[in-house]
């Protein structure tokens, strides 16, 4: 490889990389932040193809790169309402589901029976393979949802370490409790531990998955209760200890 090749395919890589790196580092402080910013890639699209579009028109490079940064700022709106204003979860683990799913199927080709096919079409297809891959009557199910749980212990690995959950890290929402055969089959908690020298803080963590339907509205009245004795004064659970 002659240096001006070399000189090049350096230029190249770094030309391309940077709007990566740039990304990176922006969801790495969003989520430090408490925001994971999963519609990153898209909201780079769009400003990508707005600036594309913006420079053609206007022949003017630079106004294409505002037209860019402008474009993207509804998108950025939109996600920081749901979020952050609404509450909005974050993290749609049944995309990850049905993805991995289609991918054993059509890239692995794992077979999937004609009946399997038609529940699929016919009903929720993640409560399908869940319940498939929890009584054992598909293949294709059970390597869907062992895939899915190791990716699921290793962020719920990772999210422990973030916030030294010495007290305990408890799985809530609608997927843990319709799964607990295959939680228990080892590819979770060994996914959750592989964590190198920090797996001995790791095994210390209990994991624990919520039963409980009502946590979330629970979790709802408690606050709703809190920020009501704020704002009058009065809690009627301080006065129920008291007395």
């Amino acid at each position: 490889m002659s240096w001006e090749l070399f000189a090049v395919f350096l230029g190249s890589s770094i030309r391309l990389a940077t709007p990566l790196l740039l990304a990176g580092i922006g969801e790495m402080v969003s989520e430090r932040a408490g925001v994971l910013n999963m519609s990153i890639e898209g909201m780079m699209l769009t400003s990508a193809f707005a600036a594309a579009v913006g420079s053609w028109a206007t022949g003017d490079p630079l106004l294409g790169l505002l037209i860019g940064i402008v474009a993207v700022q509804p998108v950025a709106l939109l996600q920081a309402g749901l979020s952050n204003t609404l509450r909005a979860n974050q993290i749609v683990s049944g995309i990850g589901i049905k993805n991995i799913y289609a991918f054993l199927r059509d890239v692995e080709k794992i077979n999937e029976p004609g009946w399997l096919h038609d529940r699929m079409q016919a009903e929720d297809p993640n409560a399908v393979i869940g319940q498939c891959a929890e009584d054992g009557s598909s293949s294709l199910c059970f390597e869907t949802m062992k895939i899915f749980c190791g990716a699921y212990g290793a962020e719920a690995g990772n999210i422990a370490l973030k916030v030294i959950a010495t007290g305990g890290m408890y799985l809530g929402g609608g997927i843990a409790p319709k799964i607990l055969k295959t939680l228990k089959n080892g590819t979770f908690l060994q996914a959750f531990l592989d964590k190198g020298r920090l797996s001995p803080l790791l095994e210390s963590i209990p994991v624990r998955v919520i039963l409980d339907d009502t946590c979330a509205l629970l979790g709802a009245a408690a606050y709703a209760e809190a920020r009501a004795s704020e704002i009058s004064g009065y809690s009627e659970r301080a006065k129920s200890i008291q007395g």
